[in-house]
């Protein structure tokens, strides 16, 4: 399982939409993430939402993300989307459900 601390009314959102937000890599909390030494600033193209894999809850993570006494952990399988390969000059798309 992966595990995401975040606050209740994320948690709304995330129901009502029935989806994950992904966020820039540049506006995330460890900016050391979204450096590069490619000349290309590769980090503005990249969207993520940041999950941990441990059991084990984390009082520094429910400090962080979820408001201490107002957020919920959640949880999904590890491999929660679907992997799609797409060929240059080929504009079949082919779905990967691994």
């Amino acid at each position: 399982m992966l595990y995401k601390y975040t606050t209740l009314e994320s948690l709304a959102l995330i129901l009502k939409s029935k989806s994950i937000r992904l966020n820039p890599l540049t506006v995330m909390d460890d900016l050391q993430e979204a450096e590069s030494d490619d000349d290309i600033k590769y980090a503005q193209y990249v969207f993520i939402s940041s999950w941990m894999d441990q059991p084990l809850e984390s009082v520094a993570m429910w400090k962080l993300y979820s408001n201490m006494n107002r957020g919920v952990r959640i949880g999904l399988k590890r491999k929660p989307s679907k992997k799609y390969t797409v060929s240059i000059g080929n504009s079949k798309m082919k779905k990967d459900m691994s």
